[in-house]
């Protein structure tokens, strides 16, 4: 659409001059969620007496300002977009991020790829985000898009798997600087070009820096008159270390054995101990409940001594008589 100058009118013909401006702008691609907002914007311009009010200047008042403030929402919901087979234009986009996935992200950004580059766009309309992808060489799109830059779907473009296919027919820019995002992108390319500057470095300097690591092979000697020096056989390695294997293995289990024998008779003691400590017991609780026996057999000890006594003075008392 051409650019076609209003000047600032009556008061009877603002409203539709606001009317016509805000029509051209929707038929460029431009969505606004705050049409209000927008038609403050056309007003403004209206007002100043000395300037005047097209469609380009409101639009380049628009480029340099958030789309994920003023867009309103025109792309299809991510859960849709595979379901949906292509976008008709015009529609007005912002540029989130952009990368040629051609190259390595560890490459310079200096220099230009070509027509070999493979150029991915983020696009956003203030609400959702689509990935779009250079289908076709676009001359026009520069390998460094800053992010907040418009963009202009102006036909038909094609859907494939969710992702939005680009050509030098379907995309065209219309520039603008959003500042926030433009010093965002500005710092994260200094401390890019930071690293990418030491990576070089380190790379120009290996030969003066450490040795690379080396992963470390031990093996045996070869042993033989056959044998070259510096050779080694990793046969003779791995029985010499599985037989050294098996006799600490063997001197671990005879050694667990024989604590478990120590352990063993400790035990073993300690329920002898405890045998004879019971035993002990039941008999001084034995002794105990028979105190009448012991008593009796003092009593029996006691006299018969003295019925051996009788007896002896009745001999002696036989023998001192005349007559025996």
């Amino acid at each position: 659409m051409d650019a076609t100058a209003i000047t600032p009118a009556a008061p009877s013909s603002s409203s539709s001059s606001d009317y016509l401006l805000l029509r051209a702008l929707i038929d460029r691609g431009w969505h606004f969620k705050d049409m209000d907002r927008i038609r403050g914007l056309i007003k403004n311009q209206l007002s100043l007496p000395t300037s005047v009010c097209t469609v380009d200047s409101i639009e380049s008042e628009l480029l340099n300002m958030d789309l994920r403030s003023i867009g309103g929402k025109c792309l299809p919901e991510p859960s849709l977009l595979r379901k949906t087979s292509h976008l008709q234009g015009p529609i007005v986009l912002q540029v989130c991020s952009s990368r040629d996935i051609s190259r390595s992200c560890l490459d310079g950004a200096s220099g230009n790829s070509g027509n070999r580059r493979l150029l991915r766009l983020e696009l956003t309309d203030g609400h959702s985000r689509i990935t779009a992808v250079e289908y076709s060489h676009v001359p026009s799109v520069p390998e460094d898009v800053i992010p907040g830059t418009k963009v202009q779907l102006r036909s038909k473009a094609d859907i494939c798997s969710g992702i939005l296919c680009l050509n030098k027919k379907v995309i065209a820019i219309l520039g603008g600087v959003v500042q926030s995002l433009y010093e965002e992108w500005k710092l994260k390319r200094k401390y890019m070009d930071v690293s990418r500057h030491t990576l070089g470095l380190s790379q120009e300097n290996a030969s003066s820096g450490p040795p690379p690591f080396e992963k470390l092979d031990i093996r045996a000697p070869v042993r033989g008159a056959g044998a070259t020096k510096g050779k080694y056989c990793s046969s003779e390695f791995s029985g010499s270390s599985s037989n050294e294997i098996r006799q600490s293995l063997a001197a671990k289990v005879e050694c667990s054995n024989s604590s478990r024998t120590s352990e063993l008779q400790k035990i073993n003691a300690s329920v002898d101990s405890a045998t004879d400590d019971i035993k002990l017991l039941h008999t001084v609780g034995e002794n105990k409940e028979k105190p009448t026996c012991s008593s009796e057999r003092s009593k029996v000890i006691a006299s018969e001594p003295v019925q051996n006594q009788a007896a002896a003075q009745k001999l002696l008392q036989k023998t001192s008589q005349p007559n025996f």
